[in-house]
């Protein structure tokens, strides 16, 4: 299995509520809960059943929410999530992509965003980005060092958002080899000075044959470089440093297949650094 497609943890085991009032999209995002590979998919009709749901079923590790319900809305019951269960990500379903919209669930603490109507490929994308901004916590209230991950997250997925919808711009041949000697360091038992030299050697090439301008090339570097010696310290992965190395892979195939077109890169320090947390973090 490629290295883009593996996702370090078991959908199967993770719980999710789902909130929705309209029984048609109610059975429609069940039905692609489950397609994705969630077993245990919970419902409720609004958010003042859902409070009452996770009072009463405590185990819940995703929470996807519409926004527009009687009763208690998305926001509110997303406002009232946030003070009482700060560590369950927080995906919002919504119709409305108005930037006053937006702003409004990050301040009140969402996880991820999705637009109706929503592909599977954008749904699993949003889950992941909720469940990997919840590894950025280092508890159930941010400090300062939360927040900027957070805000280093937040450039990553701007930066790679695109990778898995974009069908007209497939992932480069060429990268393929990166991904299958990362792949092999983790997987297959080749830890050694070889794989090494195999995963250099690789992203030697991709490097170069990215063309990449100056500013690019550095941030490229400093990725591969960092993510070289992620790896190198690693035995048998966790499910969090398997996504720590996925975020390295995937901002390298962002910026080296030229899908950089709206990142700032004045933030290239600002992902670099988040980069680093990630690392330490998933070693403690």
């Amino acid at each position: 299995m490629s290295l883009f497609k593996r996702f370090g943890f078991n959908f199967s085991d993770i719980r999710v509520l789902l909130v929705e009032d309209n029984e048609f999209e109610l059975n429609l995002g069940k039905a692609a809960l489950k397609q994705l590979g969630y077993t245990t998919v919970v419902v409720a009709r609004d958010g003042q059943e859902a409070i009452e749901t996770i009072e009463h079923f405590p185990n819940i590790n995703l929470i996807v929410s519409d926004w527009n319900m009687p009763h208690m809305n998305g926001l509110e019951f997303l406002r009232l999530v946030h003070e009482r269960w700060p560590g369950i990500p927080f995906v919002m379903l919504t119709g409305n992509d108005s930037l006053e919209h937006v702003a409004e669930a990050r301040r009140a603490g969402v996880f991820a965003y999705v637009l109706k109507p929503f592909t599977l490929d954008n749904l699993q994308r949003k889950i992941i980005s909720a469940i990997r901004m919840r590894l950025a916590m280092g508890g159930d209230k941010a400090d300062d060092g939360d927040r900027v991950y957070v805000e280093a997250m937040e450039q990553i997925e701007a930066l790679t958002g695109t990778l898995g919808d974009d069908k007209s711009r497939p992932l480069p041949k060429d990268f393929e080899r990166l991904e299958n000697a990362v792949d092999s360091v983790l997987f297959s038992g080749e830890s050694g000075e070889a794989g090494m030299q195999e995963f250099r050697a690789a992203a030697k090439f991709v490097t170069e044959k990215a063309g990449l301008d100056a500013d690019r090339l550095e941030l490229v570097e400093s990725i591969i470089g960092q993510l070289s010696e992620f790896v190198e310290v690693l035995d048998v992965p966790t499910p969090v440093q398997l996504e720590v190395v996925k975020l390295h892979v995937e901002s390298t195939l962002a910026i080296t297949s030229g899908r950089t077109e709206d990142f700032d890169m004045k933030h290239a320090e600002i992902l670099l650094e988040g980069l680093q947390m990630a690392m330490a973090r998933s070693l403690d």
